[in-house]
């Protein structure tokens, strides 16, 4: 991502490469919204850009916790069934 923001001319160009479509989403939102003013302040660009990451790893993080807990319980039954003979 490269960006260049004049805050005494109240602009921002922002250039990204493989934005998320749903972050995309959300800043076309905003701009064509009631308040595309809000787009100026430094770093929103990147603030929805991170919300969208933070979700995909959150989501992410969750499967892999589903993927684990199934095998540590798996290993566990194992493990328990042979100390028990």
């Amino acid at each position: 991502m490269w960006f260049s923001h004049d805050l005494s001319a109240r602009s921002a160009t922002y250039f990204t490469v493989n934005c998320p479509e749903v972050a995309k989403g959300q800043i076309v939102h905003c701009a064509l919204g009631r308040n595309p003013e809000l787009l100026i302040r430094p770093c929103a660009i990147d603030a929805f850009i991170a919300e969208n990451y933070s979700r995909e790893w959150t989501n992410h993080i969750a499967i892999c916790r589903k993927e684990l807990g199934a095998y540590v319980s798996a290993t566990s039954f194992k493990i328990g069934a042979f100390l028990s003979t």
